[in-house]
């Protein structure tokens, strides 16, 4: 019986390192469309709206705390989120916040820097930089 017992904190144990790691590690995901990439930097486009027939979608929700998160879905699962910190600026055009976050485009390390939201709040775009250091383009 202690056996048994020693066996199933071991699994445990394993699943919880598996579940820390995977946390840990950001998402890697397809290189974006080329329209979308500017030299070392990514554009996204995100939206409030959301379809569950889309393998990959960039979704802009506002929580209840009025802050914004930008959550990646791929493959029908949470890839990653990118919380909205500091407001950089407010105009006609929006508001401009600074990003947290790191994702992976193809093996290649980019860090959200910007998440831009329109004045409907209904859309905006995220700001990707490529990490110092990383050889490999986002579309290779």
């Amino acid at each position: 019986m202690k056996t048994f017992i020693k066996q199933i904190l071991m699994l445990a144990v394993i699943v919880v390192i598996v579940a820390v790691i995977q946390h840990r590690v950001p998402a890697n995901l397809p290189a974006p469309a080329a329209n979308e990439i500017h030299g070392e930097s990514i554009e996204i486009p995100v939206s409030t709206s959301f379809s569950e027939s889309q393998q990959e979608s960039w979704q802009l929700v506002q929580l209840p705390s009025k802050q914004y998160q930008v959550l990646v879905r791929y493959k029908y699962r949470i890839a990653g989120k990118f919380n909205a910190t500091v407001l950089k600026t407010q105009d006609s055009q929006g508001k401009t916040f600074r990003a947290a976050g790191t994702v992976q485009f193809n093996r290649t390390q980019y860090y959200a820097t910007t998440i831009h939201v329109n004045p409907n709040g209904s859309s905006g775009y995220i700001v990707f930089e490529k990490s110092a250091g990383t050889a490999q383009p986002a579309n290779g």
